[in-house]
């Protein structure tokens, strides 16, 4: 018999017992669905098909206002972002999860504007620093211009000297050795 509880077939479903539940512990089903429902049955029963369709699709009737300490709720959703973007990342969650679809959207074009601002910033600080570079090169080209036109005259100069130098040793009389 002790070999016969030890071979349990995959067609056996596991029992309560194999679980570590008792049959009161298992959530019926009818308890889960509730808990998936925006209002409780009795409130959903009594609501008009038109009132439930002019609800927004993504509203949380439960669900309790996000304050802003220091904002009134009147404030600009943008004033709200730009506000709740330098909280911690839970308040943050919290923020953008009480928004609405429309409120997210906006949200969500207020950062791609600060992004695009960024990229902007980014672009100008490359091409100052590409005229920095280029007014550098510019400033050795004519440094490097002017020293070789200086070298050039020494040049020419050293030149004169050495066929000078040259001409007066010529008339002296040679060393005795």
């Amino acid at each position: 018999m002790h070999e016969a509880q030890h071979q349990m077939t995959a067609q056996d479903p596991p029992s309560d017992a194999f679980m570590g539940e008792e049959p009161s512990e298992q959530l019926e089903p009818q308890n889960h669905q509730e808990h998936l429902l925006d209002y409780d049955p009795p409130e959903l029963f009594n609501k008009n098909y038109q009132s439930l369709k002019a609800e927004l699709f993504d509203q949380d009737p439960n669900a309790q206002p996000f304050v802003i300490p220091g904002m009134p709720d009147t404030a600009p959703l943008a004033d709200k972002v730009a506000s709740v973007a330098g909280a911690e990342p839970g308040t943050q969650s919290e923020f953008f999860a009480s928004l609405n679809i429309d409120e997210w959207e906006e949200a969500g074009d207020w950062f791609l504007d600060r992004f695009g601002d960024t990229i902007k910033a980014l672009k100008n600080v490359r091409r100052e620093k590409r005229k920095a570079a280029r007014a550098f090169e510019d400033e050795i080209e004519q440094r490097e211009t002017h020293v070789s036109k200086k070298r050039s005259v020494m040049n020419v100069a050293m030149g004169g000297m050495k066929s000078n130098g040259a001409a007066v040793l010529q008339g002296t009389p040679g060393k005795k050795k």
